[in-house]
Order: structure tokens, then C-alpha cells, then sequence
């Protein structure tokens, strides 16, 4: 054991020039494979009032789930954190959307969500890649029964946009369900992942494919056939979007 362990170590790394390290921990952060990055949409927050919250206008709620593990690279020291804080966000960029009726001074207005107020001051400490980890948003998912497993949370009357998360993947249902276009909007997005069931025929494929187009155009966005937003249909589990980004 002593010998194997003696083979996983490199006692001189600390002594090489620096120049030499960085490149070292630049080429880890691009060995470190994308994550899932899981949030769960409610079409209402009736659903969640098992959670003894106070029920908020009966309108759509994402929430982020916690991260299991912070990117190794940004705790192994003080170089390779340096390295990956050029890579990794630190939180989220969500905002309201002002044509749902938000006046920049209608404070009332703009913290409509109890449970994301109560949510703000905790759980800042979630780091992702915007340009490898992909975002999935889930509508049938349940949280378990302590609120700790939401690292976020956003809704109310409002609407919710989204911005600088590149990758996004949802089932087709999921985004029939969430208003993309109308209650939700997403800036940034470069690729949308549709996950389809298994057994999916051409003649569904092809009603997703104009729904999609539609949803994409409400949302002032537009497909890969003019620029911007590439659509890609996948079949199987989410977790195999990540190997294909691999």
C-alpha cells in the first residue's frame, strides 16, 4: 500500500517553476468533466405547502438543488483555486421580468416569493461552469421533506429570467410545463438538450420540433437554423448528455 500511495504523489510539484504549476492546473480544470446541475420546477407552489410555507399566489417556483461536492480544484490550494475561479461562477444570474408588470422602485412587486427571500442570504457558496456544466430543469422531481436540499429558490407572479447558463436540458414535457417564452425566459443559452421518450415516433418528434420553434420564438429566441440557440433531441437518461460533452 505504502508503494501505491508513493506512486499517486508527486513531492516535487511545490519546487517546479510557476509558470510550470499553472499550466499543470489549467490542464486539470480541462480534464474535469461538465456536472448536472439539477433544478426542479412546480407548475404551483400549492404543492409545497407540505413544507408549512406560506402559499405564494399559486405561481411557478424553480428551485436549485444543493451541490454534492465543490470542484476539487478550487480546494486543493491557494494556485489551483486562482486557476479555477477564472472558470467557475460563484451563484446564479436570475432576474424578474418587467413585462410581467415590475417597476424597478415596486419592491412589494419584486419580492413577491417568502421562500425566496428567506433563501437569499444562505447557500451562496454554489460554484459552476457556464460553459461545461449543464443545466437540468426537472418537473418531476420531488425535494425531500427538509428545506435544505433547495439551495435556491425563485418564483411569484413576476416571472423568472434566467441568464448566462449556457446548456440547458429538460424533457419535452418539462418544457411544455414551465412557459418558456412567457412566464420563464432564458438569455445566454447556446444549447437546448430535449430529452424524448424511448418509443418516440417521427410524427411526435416532428409536433415537439414546431413546438419548440414556437416556444423559442416567445422567448426571443431562435433556433440553430438562424443563429443563436442549437436544439439537440436525445432518448435515454440525462445523466448520458454529460458523457456526450465529455
Amino acid at each position: 500500500m505504502s508503494e501505491l500511495s508513493s506512486t499517486l504523489s508527486f513531492q516535487p510539484f511545490v519546487r517546479l517553476p510557476t509558470e510550470l504549476r499553472l499550466k499543470i492546473w489549467e490542464h486539470i480544470y480541462e480534464l474535469t468533466p461538465p456536472r448536472l446541475l439539477p433544478f426542479y420546477v412546480c407548475t404551483s407552489d400549492l404543492d409545497f405547502l407540505r413544507f408549512r410555507r406560506t402559499a405564494c399566489h399559486n405561481y411557478p417556483h424553480i428551485f436549485a438543488r444543493k451541490m454534492k461536492t465543490v470542484p476539487a480544484i478550487l480546494h486543493v490550494c491557494r494556485e489551483s483555486r486562482e486557476v479555477g475561479l477564472q472558470y467557475y461562477a460563484l451563484g446564479f444570474d436570475i432576474c424578474r421580468i418587467p413585462s410581467l408588470g415590475r417597476e424597478d422602485t415596486d419592491v412589494d412587486t419584486y419580492t413577491t416569493c417568502p421562500h425566496e427571500i428567506a433563501m437569499d442570504e444562505k447557500n451562496k457558496g454554489l460554484y459552476w461552469d457556464r460553459s461545461k456544466d449543464v443545466v437540468y430543469l426537472d418537473s418531476t422531481a420531488r425535494l425531500d421533506s427538509s428545506s435544505e436540499t433547495a439551495a435556491y429558490v425563485w418564483g411569484g407572479k413576476t416571472g423568472i429570467r434566467f441568464g448566462k447558463m449556457n446548456k440547458v436540458a429538460m424533457s419535452f414535457n418539462t418544457l411544455r410545463s414551465c412557459g418558456l417564452g412567457e412566464y420563464l425566459a432564458w438569455e445566454g443559452i447556446t444549447t437546448l438538450f430535449v430529452l424524448m421518450p424511448d418509443m418516440c415516433t417521427a410524427e411526435e418528434l416532428l409536433k415537439a420540433e414546431r413546438f419548440i420553434q414556437m416556444s423559442l420564438k416567445k422567448a426571443g429566441l431562435r433556433s440553430n437554423k438562424s443563429q443563436a440557440v442549437e436544439v439537440e433531441f436525445h432518448s435515454g437518461a440525462v445523466e448520458e448528455l454529460l458523457e456526450l460533452e465529455c
